[in-house]
């Protein structure tokens, strides 16, 4: 057997969440240069719509305008498109670090265009779900305040007492509610690139791959997701206050962001592979492939010459 298959087949075996992490550090320091230049094609486009968005945002205390309102939707609609790509192309060149090949960042961004339409769709879709269940949680916490309110008679309450403690863990439950929609459709962009899927094909596999895990995975999406989101804002304000000029400062909070995306997409990869093994005993067709394959034949003796 090969040397990178041997290594692959190291890698390919059930793992806990910390060493899903730790995994994916050692990808990223392994793998870092293909995945620090896809990521830094995937910033870019967040530091060429982020000044675009942020002219649509409403003034404080003020309400945006139908017009500002639709060019922040389709400007972020726009970026959550590029950087789907921009992901599917870190996945794919974090599944060839796995697999032992030689990741190749141009090969992977070509690959991922490829399959632009599938991805986007597959995005589209899953947030919008997560975006309607989020709404509709919402809708429902507001309408049980207001039979409380009208019940009681504290209208002037609102804000205080339990409607203000029924109030905050209403908004925790929907937030909840669309993060585990989002955990059915954790490994959808693994599941489209590495198996060449459409969009509703990938989202189906993801909730399969996923069935019986989701706690695992919400779990591990919460902590991924807060900590980068805290880490992000926590460098945005440093920077800020050292920089003294918000546009450099978001510039160079995205710069610093791609490590962070190469790892992302190392997590996702690896939950994927993670959770083929646990569900279909992946490493063991890879190990049967491997086993299964002809030797070389032996070089055979020139023939003999009459003399």
């Amino acid at each position: 057997m090969e040397v990178a298959a041997a290594d692959a087949l190291a890698r390919l075996r059930p793992r806990s969440a910390p060493e899903v992490v730790d995994a994916a550090v050692q990808l990223v320091r392994q793998a870092f240069r293909p995945l620090a230049v896809l990521g830094a094609v995937n910033v870019i486009p967040g530091l060429v719509l982020g000044p675009v968005m942020q002219q649509f945002l409403p003034s404080t205390g003020t309400m945006p305008t139908p017009g500002a309102a639709a060019g922040l939707f389709g400007a972020l609609a726009l970026w959550m498109c590029l950087y789907s790509i921009g992901t599917a192309a870190m996945v794919r060149a974090a599944s060839d670090a796995v697999l032992g090949r030689d990741p190749d960042a141009g090969a992977a961004l070509r690959f991922a265009l490829s399959r632009a339409g599938a991805l986007i769709v597959a995005h589209l879709a899953a947030y919008f779900r997560a975006f309607f269940v989020f709404v509709a949680a919402l809708l429902v916490v507001g309408i049980v305040i207001g039979l409380l309110l009208v019940a009681s008679g504290a209208r002037a309450a609102a804000g205080s007492g339990p409607i203000g403690a029924l109030t905050i863990v209403g908004a925790l439950g929907a937030f909840v509610a669309s993060v585990g929609v989002l955990t059915r459709y954790a490994v959808m962009t693994p599941a489209i690139v590495l198996e060449r899927l459409g969009a509703r094909a990938g989202l189906a596999r993801s909730a399969e791959l996923t069935a019986g895990s989701r706690w695992r995975v919400f779990l591990l999406l919460v902590a991924l997701y807060g900590t980068s989101v805290g880490a992000s804002l926590a460098m945005a304000q440093l920077l800020q206050l050292i920089v003294r000029n918000q546009h450099l400062a978001t510039a160079l909070n995205s710069v610093l962001w791609i490590p962070a995306t190469a790892f992302v997409a190392c997590i996702f990869t690896l939950l994927y592979y993670d959770l083929r093994i646990r569900r279909e005993g992946y490493d063991i067709e890879l190990l049967a492939s491997q086993l299964e394959r002809p030797a070389a034949a032996p070089a055979l003796p020139p023939p003999a010459i009459d003399r």
